[in-house]
Order: C-alpha cells, then sequence, then structure tokens
C-alpha cells in the first residue's frame, strides 16, 4: 500500500512541477557580469536544506542580472547545452528595468526572482494561482513576501530526486489584471502569424494584423521578438503588446490569447479568465481608456 502511494505522488510531481533543469541535486553557477553577486549568492543558499548551490568563480552555468532588457519578463532559465536529453550547462537571467518598474528597489523581488529560476535548474516547473501561498514556483506570489523556497518546493524537489524530466526554456512573467495589462499595452491587436525566424537564443515572428484593439499599426504585418514559449506559424490569437525600438514583446505571461473558434479567444487574465469573444474584449479594452 505504501509502494501504490508513492508511485501516485510520483506521477503527480511528474505531471505538475517537471520542467528544464540541470541537477535535482544542487549544482554550481558563475556570475557572468559580476552584478549583485551578493544577492546571487543568497539566493542560492535559500536551496541549502535540499539542494547546495554554490555561487563560484568558475562554473559551466551563468547567471546575470540585466540591468536594462528589451523583454518583459522578470526572470529566464535556458539550457545551453545538452547531452543525452540532459542539460549539461543553463543560463540564468534577471530583468532589472523590469522588477524596478514593478517593484522599485525592491532586493526582496530580485532575490525571490532569483530562487525561483535556480528552482528552474533544479527542475522544477511554474505553478499556478492555487500555489500563490505556498510554492516560490508560483507566477502568482507575492515576490515581497516569498522570496526563497516554501516547504512545498522542497518537498518536490526531494521527489524529483528519483525522476529524469525534460527540458525547455523558461521565462518568470508578471501577472497582470485586466486594467493593468491593457494599460501597459502599446498595442492590442488580433493576429494570424505568417512565418518566424529562429536565431540561436530568439525568434522572430511575423504577424499579420486582422483587428486593432487599441493602439495604432501601420501597414498590415508585424514584428515579434520572443526568448520563449515561441508562436508557430498559422496560429490566431489576441495580443497585448509593448514597443521597445523596431520590435513588439509581450507585456505579461497572459498575453496571447488564443483562437480556439473563430472570433472567440481563450483568456487566462485574472478576473477576466474564460473564453471571449472578439467584440466582448473590444468593449473590455474600451472601458478601460
Amino acid at each position: 500500500m505504501l509502494m501504490k502511494h508513492w508511485l501516485v505522488a510520483l506521477l503527480l510531481v511528474s505531471r505538475w512541477y517537471i520542467q528544464d533543469g540541470y541537477s535535482p541535486y544542487g549544482f554550481d553557477i558563475q556570475v557572468r557580469n559580476g552584478l549583485l553577486m551578493g544577492e546571487f549568492a543568497q539566493a542560492a543558499a535559500s536551496w541549502r536544506e535540499v539542494a547546495p548551490i554554490r555561487v563560484v568563480k568558475r562554473a559551466p552555468n551563468l547567471c546575470e542580472f540585466l540591468p536594462t532588457s528589451r523583454y518583459s519578463w522578470y526572470g529566464y532559465y535556458r539550457p545551453l547545452q545538452m547531452q543525452n536529453g540532459q542539460v549539461t550547462r543553463f543560463l540564468v537571467q534577471i530583468n532589472g528595468r523590469a522588477l524596478q518598474q514593478d517593484f522599485p528597489n525592491s532586493k526582496a523581488a530580485r532575490l525571490s526572482t532569483m530562487a525561483h529560476e535556480f528552482g528552474h535548474g533544479l527542475y522544477l516547473r511554474d505553478l499556478g494561482r492555487a500555489y500563490r501561498e505556498t510554492s516560490l514556483m508560483s507566477r502568482d506570489r507575492d515576490r515581497t513576501r516569498i522570496v526563497g523556497p516554501q516547504q512545498l518546493d522542497f518537498e518536490n524537489v526531494r521527489a524529483l530526486q528519483r525522476i529524469v524530466p525534460y527540458v525547455h526554456a523558461h521565462a518568470d512573467w508578471p501577472v497582470y489584471g485586466w486594467g493593468q495589462l491593457v494599460q501597459k499595452s502599446d498595442l492590442i491587436v488580433e493576429v494570424r502569424v505568417e512565418r518566424v525566424q529562429e536565431y540561436k537564443s530568439a525568434q522572430l515572428a511575423t504577424l499579420q494584423v486582422r483587428s486593432v484593439l487599441q493602439g495604432e499599426v501601420r501597414g498590415t504585418e508585424i514584428t515579434l521578438d520572443q526568448a520563449v514559449e515561441f508562436l508557430r506559424p498559422g496560429q490566431r490569437l489576441v495580443l497585448f503588446l509593448a514597443r521597445r525600438g523596431h520590435y513588439y514583446y509581450e507585456v505579461d505571461g497572459n498575453s496571447k490569447l488564443f483562437a480556439v473558434a473563430e472570433g472567440k479567444y481563450e483568456s487566462f487574465v485574472p478576473g477576466f479568465a474564460g473564453v471571449r469573444e472578439l467584440q466582448a474584449l473590444q468593449q473590455a479594452t474600451q472601458a478601460q481608456r
């Protein structure tokens, strides 16, 4: 009976918690540009109960604090090298511009983001709103209060130390309500993905604009710059975008509303979740002006 319960628990963990990774037993990491080395070391030490993470002068894995970044995510994890299906090197980046915008001068928010990304190095995945009070890995957590791993996170790492997970890139996005999302968007558009151009650590997607809910567009196409969660040709969706330079960028983790039927899009925006018709999205957008 105990074996049965253990196997069920393991399967649940593998379904809900596995993502990314390097070693669930700990790892060494190097601060690439030397910025905020003490804070990276503090975030690493918060995991010592289950897995030693050491900030050292030279290591295969890299982390860096970016004072400015064109993207909207707070933190980013990306495998740099793979061998036999396992990550042998990875990169963590912390977006100083985005954190300063939403959490001015908050060391707690920086530590929360750093420790969250290190969690992906231990194979933990993002969790949703239901875990906002109990897990560092929730995108909906209070980043000024949950600055390190919680008991649930420790338990999940211990379980994952028995599992071989899968890997892909990840971003720790902000999560805004409808009003904030609309106000932070330079452009809200209904689009179809025409084509994509892949690069080593990013993708440029050419989007055909079908209708504009907010903002202005010159011509019929725009370009979306993505570092993670790439779009595919043929997809139809409504996007909430910020313009930086020549390209557009997603505003938060729920900026993509994918089509589920003609003229209907699925929203995961807090307080505005569900399948919505385009007309309803237009009316809700106009109500925030």
